[in-house]
């Protein structure tokens, strides 16, 4: 299912004959009264932005769009039917920073939870507190500073239904998040305020979240994302706990997982994701101090043997 975020860009800009930012797209989609009155939300330019960014870094040349300069995007096609081609802008690989100003918070102390067992918070603890309003979206620098605030990260384990794949955190992953130079079961991401989405239930955006660490992560193709986006194929679990460090916030990992189709044969698609191997849930390596603490959780619990196992002998559903 093509998203229909790309469809609105791709009508704009035929119309437009000219590149555009995200920004300018939307504006003149709301003006032409093409944007679609169940489109809706916080900052539809950064949602479509991010759809754009998505759909280049994933398909490349074979991307309908591409950017003329930072920011700004036109077609593929259209572009040559001119007689003067725009030249292509090719962003350079970017950091995963923490330094945005949107992230997903838990308004709770994140050390009150510890009483009530242990580093797993339930997904029915998660979802009330997000449906009860308990979170904002604040700064990196924020989230250090308050004790009373949790970032919240996506953290979907990939599987293909007996293996777990794993990968060694790159040079390009920030200092400031705990998975940093350790080897993980979990493609790990900030989430932010752009990644809410109307069309699916992308649970305040997390699963949102997953979705783009898939594609940008490991090279989840076009087709295979939109399947997981609208059909329901990501699916939650339950939070762990990273405890607040000097220079790291305190964060919630909401632990979701993911089957890989067996035609994805994943790859190394961004810096920040080395050395890829599959590994068995059932026998864990005997080298678990080489992971991150949520990787080592679910590996020596039992947690990752076991929602491998359910995902795949019952189809479970999310419970979202």
């Amino acid at each position: 299912m093509t998203s229909l975020y790309l469809e609105v860009a791709e009508r704009v800009l035929i119309l437009s004959d000219r590149p555009l930012s995200a920004a300018e797209i939307i504006s003149q989609a709301q003006r032409s009264r093409l944007l679609p009155k169940h489109l809706y939300g916080f900052r539809q330019d950064r949602t479509l932005q991010a759809r754009l960014s998505e759909d280049i870094a994933r398909l490349g040349s074979k991307s309908r769009f591409f950017r003329t300069s930072p920011g700004r995007y036109f077609l593929r096609d259209f572009n040559h039917k001119g007689a003067n081609e725009i030249g292509e802008y090719y962003a350079k690989p970017r950091r995963k920073e923490l330094d945005q100003n949107d992230i997903l918070t838990l308004n709770t102390n994140i050390d009150s939870i510890e009483r009530n067992g242990g580093p797993i918070v339930p997904l029915s603890f998660m979802l009330d507190q997000l449906k009860s309003g308990h979170y904002s979206y604040r700064s990196a620098q924020d989230i250090l500073r308050n004790d009373a605030c949790t970032a919240i990260h996506s953290f979907v384990v990939v599987h293909d239904g007996s293996r777990i794949l794993s990968f060694r955190c790159g040079k390009f992953f920030p200092r400031s998040d705990p998975l940093f130079g350790r080897r993980t079961i979990g493609l790990s991401g900030t989430v932010t305020a752009d990644q809410v989405d109307m069309l699916f239930e992308s649970l305040f955006g997390i699963i949102g979240n997953a979705i783009e660490e898939l594609c940008s992560g490991i090279g989840l193709p076009r087709h295979f994302a939109e399947r997981a986006r609208y059909g329901g194929e990501i699916l939650p679990w339950f939070g762990v706990k990273s405890a607040r460090a000097a220079n790291t916030p305190a964060i919630l990992h909401m632990v979701l997982s993911y089957k890989c189709p067996p035609s994805f044969r994943p790859t190394r698609a961004a810096l920040s994701v080395n050395d890829l191997r599959w590994i068995d849930p059932h026998n864990p390596l005997n080298t678990l101090q080489d992971f991150d603490s949520t990787s080592k959780i679910l590996l020596s619990e039992g947690h990752a043997r076991d929602l491998v196992r359910i995902h795949t002998s019952s189809n479970r559903t999310s419970e979202v």
